[in-house]
């Protein structure tokens, strides 16, 4: 089961974009608070295509190549001055294959990853390496986005897990409520009944929104299920509350509760044995990954049989 106050080994993969800046910091946060050694990563893919062209080319990717070595230092005796170990990592390949090969050789127990909403084809591209370690990791991964701002370092007041109550429900509330007590935050739950609330309107007549109200037996249900998990929560000493909001975008719902809510850390299951029946699979993670403006923690969850 997944305890930050036991694990010792975290991966910071980083291409110097503001968004491995601020997965750096997050990182470091986290090294402070709970002692882990940072392994910093940089995987070079353009030395794994070869160096074939002219002595100028060679000449300018022999210089970029020093210029990441000497960042890599700075970032290292940044982080040792302030008690942090650091492991520095020099990696050639495909950039999502050589983060998820070195965690698995390496017993790595948390990935923290820099990541940006897809408004370019820049974007989508460098979204490209996290996307595929958010699929394929078998460690927990925690994505920070790049537009992310604050002056003050990050810290978790409360902990937010949106729930769908499939079979990673139990999981998912022994993840969050383990980093609540970490952090001596609060832990919030959240269902969100998804559902169009508003209906455009045909002309001449007012646009139609739907309210909690008209889901009354259904949001009782999702109420009684919620609290059936914060009375778990609770058991371990954690103070709990519950919602349960309407939205026609689930993503979108979590994200603004999230935000509205100050939530400073969102815990995520990636999937689990519902397959697409699964409120959390595959689109609705990306999604939240992509729009949180906190630190979004997604894990696979240990269900048993």
């Amino acid at each position: 089961m997944f305890d930050i106050k036991k694990m010792k080994q975290m991966l910071l993969p980083t291409d110097f974009s503001e968004g491995a800046q601020r997965s750096l910091e997050v990182a470091k946060r986290l090294a402070l608070r709970f002692g882990l050694t940072i392994h910093l990563v940089h995987v070079d893919e353009e030395r794994a295509l070869g160096m074939h062209g002219s002595d100028d080319l060679i000449h300018f990717m022999n210089d970029v190549d020093a210029r990441r070595k000497e960042w890599m230092e700075d970032m290292a005796a940044q982080l040792g001055d302030e008690g942090i170990d650091v492991v520095l990592v020099r990696l050639e390949g495909v950039g999502s294959e050589e983060i998820l090969s070195y965690a698995t050789r390496e017993s790595i127990e948390l990935i923290v990853m820099g990541t940006v909403g897809h408004t370019t084809v820049k974007e989508m591209l460098l979204g490209s390496t996290i996307r595929a370690v958010l699929r394929e990791a078998t460690c927990p991964v925690l994505s920070i986005n790049a537009r992310w701002m604050s002056d003050d370092p990050w810290t978790v007041g409360k902990v937010l897990f949106p729930t769908d109550f499939g079979d990673t429900a139990l999981a998912g509330v022994a993840v969050a409520g383990g980093l609540a007590r970490a952090w001596e935050a609060e832990l919030g739950l959240l269902h969100v009944l998804r559902v169009p609330t508003y209906i455009p309107s045909i002309p001449g007549e007012p646009p139609f929104y739907l309210s909690l109200e008209a889901f009354e037996t259904s949001h009782l249900r999702a109420n009684n299920q919620l609290n059936e998990l914060k009375d778990v929560a609770v058991l371990g000493g954690l103070d709990v509350t519950t919602d349960v909001i309407l939205s026609g975008d689930a993503a979108e719902g979590i994200v603004t509760y999230a935000t509205d809510n100050g939530c400073q850390l969102l815990v995520i299951p990636r999937h689990g044995r519902g397959g697409l029946r699964s409120f959390f699979f595959g689109r609705v993670v990306d999604q939240v990954v992509k729009r949180s403006p906190y630190p979004v923690l997604s894990f696979v969850p240990a269900v048993t049989e």
